[in-house]
C-alpha cells in the first residue's frame, strides 16, 4: 500500500499494489465503516492475487 497525494485532504487515499508492485486497487480509507472492514476487503484482495486493475475490480 501506498498513501495518494491528492486534492481532498478530508479523505486518506491509498493506493493497492501486487506482488509485482503494480496498482491494482485504490481504497478511500474513511469510505469503510470500520478497521475491520477494510481488513476483510484487503484480505479478500491479497488472496485473490490480481495482476492488474482490471482483474481486481471483476474479482
Amino acid at each position: 500500500m501506498e498513501k495518494v497525494d491528492w486534492s481532498h485532504p478530508e479523505h486518506d487515499e491509498y493506493n493497492i499494489k501486487n506482488q509485482d508492485g503494480k496498482v491494482v486497487e485504490s481504497y478511500t480509507i474513511t469510505a469503510f465503516d470500520s478497521p475491520d472492514a477494510l481488513k476483510q476487503k484487503l484480505d479478500k484482495l491479497v488472496n485473490r492475487n490480481p495482476s492488474n486493475v482490471k482483474e481486481a475490480i471483476e474479482g
